[in-house]
C-alpha cells in the first residue's frame, strides 16, 4: 500500500518488530560498555563546549553530533570485543545509545552551565577590571577557586538539576509573560493532579490498566510504551525527600564555598526553582527552545537588588548558577524521558545516566579549565579581552548584577509597568482559553500561546518567521491532503531536523580552530557611506602570491 494514504492508526508499528525480543533489564540497559563509551564521548565534547563557550560565547546545540557519534563508536567498540573474544560483544540495544546520549548531553550541558565562561568567570577582578571598576570591593571578588571546591559546587548544583527534572525591557517582559503563563499551567496541573489522585482512590484497577481502558483507540506502539512507561516510574516521594535533603546539604555546603553567600539564600532558591523549572520546561516542550538564560539574567538582576551590601555581586552570580543549572539540565533531561518512553528505556536507567553523566562532569570539566588556563597567553587571565579565552558573556553577567545592587531605580522607564500588564494578559489569555475549552467554543482553536508569543521579544524575530513559513507549509499541505501531511510531516520534519543538527558539528570544528570565511559582503546605503568604502577598498594593499 502507498504510504501516503490511509488510517496513520495503521501505519507500520515499531513496536511489533521488537515484539518477540524480551524487554532488557536494568544492568542490560545501563552497562559497563555504555558507560566507557559515554566516558570517552564525554572527554571529546567537554573539550569542545568549553572551549567554543570561552572562545565565542555561542555554543551550537551538539545533540544531533553526539546521537551520531555515540552510534558509530558503540558499534565499533562492539566489533572490537566481538575481534578480541572479549564478553560484551553482542549487539548494542537502542536503550544503550539513548543511554550514552542522555550521559554526554549531561557532561556538555553541566559543562555550559558551570560557570566557566560566565559567572565564576564574572567573579574575577578581571572582569570587574574590564568593565571599569577601577576598585572593586574585594567582597565582590573571587579570584582564586580550588578545583576541589568548584569539582564539589558542579557536583551539587547538577544533582539538583537531576531532582528538579523528575535588552533590559525584552528580558523582564519575556519573563513575565512566560513565567506567568507557566506559573498559571502549574496551578492549573495541581489541581487536575490533586482530582486525578482523589478518583485513583477509588478505583481498584491497576494505573495501566485503568488509562487503557479510558483510551481504547491507542495503537499498539502507544499502549506498549504507556505500559512500560507506567509501570517502571519513579514513586514521586523518593526524589521529593531527595530534593528536600539536597537543598540542606547545599544550604550548609554552599556557604563553606562562598562565605557571601549565606543558607536564607540556598533555600530560597530551592524553593523557587522547581516551579521556575516546571516553567521552562513547559516553554521548552511547546517551542524546543531553552529560555535558562533568560530567567539567569533575570535571577542576577533580583537577588542582586534582594541583597544590596557588600558581596551582593557573588551571591547574585551564584544564585545565577544555581537557577541555570538547573533549568537548562533539567528540561533537557525531560527530553530524554521522552526519547525513554519511545525507545521502552527504563526511567530508573535513565535517572542512573543522567547522575552518573553529574559525576563525570564535575571532576572532568574543571580539569578542562585548568588545562585552557596554563595553555593561554603568558599573564593573560581567561576572562580578559586580549585572551585566547575572552568569555564575552562573563561581562554581561557581572553588569547585570552591577546594575542589580542598585535596586529597581537601575530599571528602565516603565519596566515594571510593561510587566505588570504582560502577567495581567497571561492571566486573561489562559483564563479564556480554559473557558473556551469547557465550553466547546470554536474560539479555542484560534486563542494562541502566551508563552509562544513572549518568545519573539526575546530571540527576535528570525525565527518566528521561520516558524511561520514552517506552518504555513503544513497549513497548505493538510488542505491538499491531510492523510499525508500526518503520515510524512514528522519525517519531513526529523529529516530538516537532523540536517541541521548535523551540521553542527562541522560548524563547531570552524570555530575551534578559528576558520573564518573567504569573503564577506555589506550592504550600506547610497551617498557619503559608499565614498569611504571605495576610498577603503582603493587603499588597501594587495597581497602578495606566495
Amino acid at each position: 500500500m502507498d504510504a501516503t494514504i490511509g488510517d496513520p492508526l495503521l501505519a507500520a508499528s515499531v513496536e511489533r518488530a521488537f515484539e518477540k525480543q524480551p524487554l532488557p533489564e536494568f544492568w542490560e540497559q545501563a552497562t559497563a560498555r555504555a558507560m566507557i563509551v559515554s566516558v570517552v564521548l564525554s572527554v571529546v565534547f567537554g573539550f569542545v563546549t568549553l572551549q567554543i563557550q570561552m572562545s565565542t560565547g555561542v555554543v551550537p546545540g551538539l545533540n544531533m553530533p553526539i546521537s551520531v557519534l555515540s552510534f558509530i563508536f558503540l558499534k565499533w567498540f562492539v566489533s572490537l570485543l566481538r575481534t578480541c573474544g572479549l564478553p560484551g560483544s553482542e549487539p548494542f540495544t537502542r536503550q544503550e545509545n539513548l543511554l550514552v546520549l542522555t550521559t554526554v548531553t549531561t557532561v556538555g550541558n553541566l559543562a555550559l552551565t558551570g560557570g566557566f565562561a560566565l559567572y565564576i568567570v564574572a567573579m574575577t577582578s578581571t572582569v570587574a577590571k574590564s568593565l571599569g571598576e577601577t576598585n572593586p570591593d574585594p567582597r565582590d571578588i573571587v579570584d582564586n577557586f580550588p578545583t576541589g571546591q568548584w569539582m564539589l559546587f558542579l557536583l551539587l548544583i547538577g544533582l539538583m538539576s537531576v531532582l528538579t527534572s523528575v535588552p533590559l525591557n525584552q528580558v523582564f517582559i519575556t519573563v513575565a509573560l512566560i513565567l506567568t503563563d507557566g506559573i498559571y499551567n502549574f496551578i492549573t496541573l495541581l489541581i487536575a493532579a490533586f482530582l486525578d489522585f482523589r478518583q485513583k482512590q477509588q478505583e481498584t484497577d491497576t494505573v495501566v490498566g485503568n488509562y487503557l481502558r479510558k483510551h481504547p483507540s491507542l495503537n499498539y506502539d502507544d499502549r506498549r510504551r504507556i505500559e512500560v512507561f507506567l509501570e517502571n516510574k519513579i514513586p514521586a516521594s523518593l526524589p521529593v525527600a531527595a530534593y528536600a535533603v539536597c537543598a540542606i546539604i547545599c544550604g550548609i555546603v554552599i556557604p563553606h564555598i562562598f562565605h557571601q553567600v549565606n543558607f536564607l539564600h540556598v533555600v530560597a532558591m530551592y524553593i523557587i526553582v522547581p516551579v521556575v523549572a516546571l516553567t521552562n520546561t513547559y516553554a521548552t516542550g511547546l517551542t524546543d527552545w531553552n529560555i535558562a538564560y533568560t530567567y539567569a539574567k533575570f535571577t542576577i538582576f533580583v537577588v542582586a537588588a534582594w541583597v544590596a551590601k557588600p558581596g551582593a555581586i557573588i551571591v547574585a552570580l551564584v544564585a545565577c548558577g544555581l537557577v541555570v543549572s538547573a533549568l537548562h539540565i533539567s528540561s533537557q533531561m525531560t527530553q530524554d524521558v521522552k526519547t525513554g518512553y519511545m525507545t521502552l528505556t527504563s526511567q530508573r536507567a535513565l535517572i542512573m545516566m543522567q547522575t552518573f553523566g553529574i559525576i563525570i562532569g564535575s571532576v572532568l570539566t574543571p580539569c578542562i579549565f585548568r588545562a585552557f588556563q596554563r595553555s593561554d597567553k603568558v599573564h593573560v587571565p581567561i576572562g580578559a579581552p586580549d585572551s585566547d579565552y575572552p568569555c564575552p558573556y562573563a561581562m554581561l553577567y557581572r553588569a547585570m548584577a552591577v546594575i542589580g545592587t542598585g535596586g529597581v531605580k537601575e530599571l528602565p522607564d516603565h519596566c515594571l509597568t510593561f510587566c505588570y500588564v504582560a502577567a495581567g494578559f497571561a492571566v486573561a489569555v489562559n483564563t479564556l482559553s480554559v473557558v473556551s475549552q469547557r465550553k466547546g467554543w470554536k474560539i479555542q482553536m484560534y486563542i494562541p500561546s502566551v508563552t509562544v508569543l513572549a518568545l519573539p521579544f526575546f530571540i527576535g524575530s528570525a525565527v518566528a518567521i521561520d516558524m511561520c513559513i514552517g506552518s504555513a507549509v503544513i497549513f497548505l499541505w493538510m488542505k491538499m491532503n491531510s492523510q499525508s501531511a500526518a503520515i510524512l510531516s514528522s519525517a519531513v520534519a526529523a529529516g530538516l531536523i537532523c540536517g541541521e543538527g548535523l551540521f553542527a558539528l562541522p560548524s563547531a570544528l570552524f570555530t575551534l580552530f578559528s576558520v573564518e570565511a573567504p569573503m564577506c559582503m555589506k550592504f550600506i546605503h547610497s551617498g557619503k557611506q559608499v565614498d569611504l568604502a571605495d576610498s577603503f577598498i582603493r587603499n588597501m594593499s594587495t597581497p602578495a602570491k606566495p
